[in-house]
């Protein structure tokens, strides 16, 4: 065998076992676009504050997303990037799981002139754009799959509302076959939110507002197949019909 022939062997063969550690470490097989679907939107005000929310839609039958993360890009009137999200949510949000068929979200609102960590963005962005990465993927039948809390909104009223402060009286189900205690103040594992998700008459998203769980203990705690109803604040929410999706983080 020639010395060339030995040196496209060998690159092939680099080649293939880079290709394989790839599948073998994210997981993904397909494009993040043959799984997920976004909608998004967003409003902007003269003044500077703006609020947007995105909805991350699995839309396999059999595969659950497992881990993901979402860039958020704040554009300019061109369409052309100013800035990614600023350092404080790390540049990109991590989501996930996503059953299939399921959907998660992500909201943020925000005044402009207010934040001081926006000062990298010299105006107020024209708009956005939502970017999802597959981080893995899993079949329905793994054990990583099975692990994942079912948990599920039974009944959502609306207790109190105005320009400034939403309250929300909510009844979460556990369909899993394990307890569920999640730590509100972020210091475990594992966390859940609810986004609150407006739009207008037409059907468009206006924005979008992360819910606050009151609790005594900081501690969202479900029995297994059991009920409990919780409060949820939400403030500034956008215009419109909210609906609200929980994300089991």
């Amino acid at each position: 065998m020639t010395e060339k022939k030995k040196h496209l062997m060998m690159t092939a063969l680099i080649v293939l076992l880079m290709a394989a550690f790839m599948i073998l470490t994210t997981g993904c097989t397909g494009k993040t676009e043959d799984f997920v679907e976004t909608e998004s939107g967003w409003t902007i005000e003269e003044d500077g504050h703006f609020t947007y929310a995105c909805i991350i839609k699995n839309v396999s039958e059999e595969k659950i997303i497992s881990s993901a993360s979402v860039v958020t890009n704040g554009l300019d009137a061109d369409g052309n990037i100013m800035a990614k999200l600023p350092e404080f949510q790390n540049d990109q949000i991590m989501i996930g799981p996503i059953m299939p068929g399921g959907k998660v979200a992500l909201a943020l609102d925000r005044s402009y002139s207010e934040e001081p960590v926006f000062k990298e963005w010299e105006t107020t962005p024209a708009a956005f754009s939502f970017n999802v990465n597959l981080k893995k993927l899993s079949g329905t039948q793994d054990k990583e799959a099975e692990s994942i809390p079912d948990i599920r909104i039974v009944s959502a009223e609306q207790t109190y509302g105005n320009y400034d402060f939403v309250q929300y009286t909510i009844v979460l189900e556990n369909n899993g076959k394990e307890d569920v205690n999640v730590d509100l103040t972020g210091a475990g594992d594992s966390m859940i939110s609810i986004i609150a998700v407006c739009r207008d008459g037409d059907g468009n998203i206006t924005g979008g507002c992360t819910g606050d769980f009151e609790t005594e203990d900081g501690i969202l705690s479900i029995p297994a197949g059991e009920k409990e109803e919780y409060t949820v604040d939400f403030l500034s929410l956008p215009e419109g019909e909210p609906e609200l999706i929980l994300n089991p983080f």
